[in-house]
């Protein structure tokens, strides 16, 4: 059975974002991807972040940390509603983060996201990423088993 077109808009538009606005660090094209209206939930947050304005400043805070990162979107399923992704971020802790200084460490840490997407946008996200296993990478928790 064949995708239709709004589930293929939907993969793009979420892939097209994280090429374009995170790899390419375009970050001045977030409003083309991120609905005014958007809520993006994250467990690391203590607030929904509202809007392509605080998205841009959350994205900007890992730029600043991991400038060469890196996003690898691993599995991909859409409907005509909802993007949902696992995906694995690589990249040097090159930068401050969470009052953690820069430690030099190689990082690579996956997630798991799901995006509602509404003419075009996306409108909500929802994002849980193994911050236990970056906290390990940067040498800031002990591992559970060595």
């Amino acid at each position: 059975m064949a995708a239709t077109r709004s589930v293929r808009e939907n993969e793009r538009i979420y892939r097209d974002f994280i090429e374009e606005v995170w790899n390419e660090r375009d970050f001045d094209r977030i409003g083309e991807f991120i609905a005014d209206e958007c809520r993006f939930y994250d467990p690391s947050n203590t607030e929904p972040l509202y809007g392509p304005e605080e998205m841009r400043a959350y994205l900007e805070t890992y730029d600043a940390a991991f400038p060469d990162a890196k996003i690898e979107v691993e599995d991909l399923i859409a409907t005509e509603e909802w993007v949902a992704a696992r995906w694995t971020a690589t990249g040097t802790h090159e930068g401050s983060l969470m009052g953690i200084e820069p430690t030099g460490n190689d990082i690579s840490v996956t997630a798991l996201e799901m995006n509602r997407i509404v003419d075009g946008k996306i409108v909500e996200g929802w994002q849980v990423t193994d911050t236990l296993g970056m906290m390990q990478q940067l040498g800031v928790v002990e591992p559970f088993v060595e």
